[in-house]
């Protein structure tokens, strides 16, 4: 019969082999760069996130900064203007006349002292927080000016200061409101009978009507509202006294 030719098989089983493994080989390569590039993937990915944190984190840290440094400086605005409202509270007189008092038909006004009417006349009024020390409570001042201007000292703290008109008494009624003038027609139209406690403005009734209701648990409270009908928020009417007066009463 034929020969048979083993070293022709051999040789083709060497080349399947070698073909296999070549296979196998480049395989494991391409697999190998496959997964070099998913790690290097998720390394950017990681390096992307750090660096994303870390610009976040440098701006969070100069956002408290800077709220600390508003804090400074609002802080020493207040304590200079309490020096300026001090020194102003000193050298206005004890006893005098207002044209602001007059035109307003306050009789007697109180709890205020006076400009001299050689320095142009006018009010002032102490902004105190009652909630204080006596030595801590003066925050600022108003002067009311003889032709009816209105100014507080600059830079003051005003939030929960007021003006008491008269003295409180226990089980009996006390009234709240915004404006000066305001409080004394109270006054005077309860015979000074009650005290009312002057809180200057329309956002600051809520929290000095809080204040007075935890100093004065026993006494009932009445917070007279300005009606501002006529006040207007971009063409929509804004009753912001009403507004006020009924969140202090909530």
């Amino acid at each position: 019969g034929a020969g048979v030719d083993l070293r022709h098989d051999h040789h083709e089983q060497i080349l399947r082999l070698a073909l296999q493994v070549g296979l196998a080989l480049d395989q494991h390569r391409r697999l190998h760069a496959a997964d070099a590039q998913v790690v290097g993937a998720g390394h950017a990915a990681l390096q992307r996130h750090v660096t994303t944190q870390a610009v976040e984190g440098e701006a969070l840290a100069e956002d408290v900064a800077e709220v600390e440094r508003d804090a400074a400086r609002q802080r020493l605005q207040a304590e200079n203007a309490e020096q300026q409202a001090l020194q102003a509270w000193r050298i206005a007189e004890r006893t005098g006349t207002s044209a602001y008092a007059t035109r307003k038909l306050m009789d007697a006004p109180e709890s205020c002292r006076f400009i001299p009417s050689s320095q142009g006349g006018g009010l002032v009024l102490p902004m105190l927080r009652y909630d204080l020390p006596r030595e801590q409570s003066l925050k600022g001042v108003q002067v009311i000016r003889d032709d009816g201007t209105k100014r507080f000292t600059p830079g003051m703290a005003k939030t929960g200061t007021a003006c008491r008109l008269g003295l409180a008494v226990v089980g009996e009624p006390v009234f709240i409101c915004e404006g000066y003038a305001t409080g004394m027609s109270i006054r005077m139209a309860l015979e000074r009978r009650y005290p009312v406690f002057v809180a200057w403005d329309a956002y600051n009734l809520p929290v000095v009507v809080e204040s007075v209701y935890h100093m004065l648990p026993g006494c009932p409270l009445v917070i007279c509202a300005d009606d501002d009908w006529k006040t207007t928020n971009k063409g929509v009417a804004n009753n912001v006294g009403r507004i006020q007066a009924q969140i202090a009463l909530d």
